[in-house]
This record gives structure tokens, C-alpha cells and sequence, in this order.
């Protein structure tokens, strides 16, 4: 992961779902003045007409999940960066 997207994440308070007119599903974060996009998620069209509406909320599941691994991988590395800042402490 790379440095600016993990400050962009552990700083970002706004996360949204988008659905583009391509019908596309798109996760993205919203800093002070920029969008960056996180996860993109395409469902075929016959999946869509299967599904109808339900789409919507099979997508909104697998986004979902997207931001909890995302939320752990944060944790993983901040308790990471914890334990490197304790080792260094020399008294």
C-alpha cells in the first residue's frame, strides 16, 4: 500500500458508493479536494437482470467487505508501527 493512499485512508472520514453509467459500483474516498477511487466493481448485465434490484445489494455487500479488509490491513499496520516505535525507545 502506498504511503499517500494509507494517509488518505486513515485520514478520510468519507467513504461512498457510487454506481457509474456504465453500471459500474465504485468505492471511493473523499479528501479535502480530491476523490480517490478505492475498489471498482462491474456485474454483468445478465447478473443484473437476474438479480433486479438485488444488485444493488449484492454489490453493496461485496464493497462492504472491501472496506473491512481495508479497516484491518489499517490496524495490521498502525499496531505495526506501535510496536517498531516501542522497540526504539531507549531509556
Amino acid at each position: 500500500m502506498s504511503e499517500k493512499l494509507a494517509s488518505l485512508l486513515e485520514n478520510t472520514k468519507v467513504l461512498e458508493i457510487v454506481e457509474l453509467e456504465n453500471g459500474e459500483m465504485l468505492l471511493q474516498l473523499h479528501d479535502e479536494d480530491e476523490v480517490v477511487p478505492l475498489i471498482k466493481l462491474q456485474v454483468v448485465s445478465e447478473m443484473r437482470d437476474f438479480l433486479g434490484e438485488q444488485y444493488l445489494e449484492m454489490a453493496r455487500g461485496m464493497l462492504s467487505s472491501g472496506v473491512q479488509a481495508l479497516t484491518e490491513k489499517l490496524a495490521e499496520r498502525q499496531a505495526a508501527d506501535v510496536d517498531s516505535e516501542a522497540s526504539r525507545v531507549l531509556h
